[in-house]
């Protein structure tokens, strides 16, 4: 009656496990791009890359919404999230290939190590 109590189901043996290993692995990774020459590019874009495109594609979703109007943009998925549209997508897209840019450009990385 004593045990009884403090029983743990195998599934949630296996998810502690997974995500200890996942959590120790994250972070072994995070070290290992530390001791790398490019360092601050590598640990930099993983954090800006979504948030340029997130505020890029809110920002031409709004702009696009105001220059045309409520029935001139193009839903995206209207039942998931009614307020993705096409045109912001887009403008994430777009906004996303110029963060990538920006960084290349300016910690030197791939084709333009050359350059600086």
């Amino acid at each position: 009656a004593f045990l009884s109590r403090f029983r743990v189901k195998i599934d949630r043996v296996g998810s502690a496990l997974f995500f200890a290993l996942v959590i120790s692995y994250c972070l072994s990774s995070v070290v290992r791009i530390g001791m790398m020459d490019l360092r601050t590019s590598y640990i930099l874009l993983p954090l800006a890359l979504p948030f340029a495109v997130d505020a890029s594609a809110m920002l031409t979703g709004m702009f696009m919404k105001k220059r045309k109007g409520e029935d001139g943009i193009r839903k995206l998925a209207p039942v998931l999230s009614p307020k993705k549209t096409v045109e912001g997508s887009i403008g994430g897209l777009v906004g996303g290939l110029l963060c990538i840019l920006a960084v290349a450009v300016g910690f030197g990385v791939g084709v333009f190590a050359s350059y600086l």
